[in-house]
């Protein structure tokens, strides 16, 4: 079983997705704004926070996750924050017509 981590879990295929991987047995979070309700399924728990608030990242990094699901991602600022917090190793980052992948190690 993997501990998997959704950003943008509610609603399109980040929903689809968090209750495909409930189903094959993961336990899955979702971070959500708490304006929509998440997928009710076994195995599958959401927590209310601001995916550009750096307090939310830190409450989050008190976890360990084996896979992180960034549906949501808009903008360098934000993986950086959830790179740093989560200890990501290598994250895709996207900015208006460009990507580029980002290297993070463990502090």
């Amino acid at each position: 079983m993997r501990k998997v981590l959704i950003f943008g879990g509610s609603r399109y295929f980040g929903k689809r997705l968090a209750l495909r991987l409930a189903e094959t047995g993961d336990d899955v979070t979702i971070v959500t704004r708490g304006q929509l309700q998440v997928p009710e399924a076994e195995g599958i728990r959401s927590i209310k926070g601001d995916r550009q608030s750096v307090a939310t990242m830190k409450d989050l990094s008190r976890n360990h996750y084996d896979l992180v699901y960034d549906n949501i991602c808009f903008n360098p600022y934000q993986a950086k924050i959830a790179s740093d917090a989560l200890w990501i190793k290598s994250a895709n980052t996207c900015s208006r017509r460009r990507c580029r992948s980002m290297r993070r190690e463990p502090p």
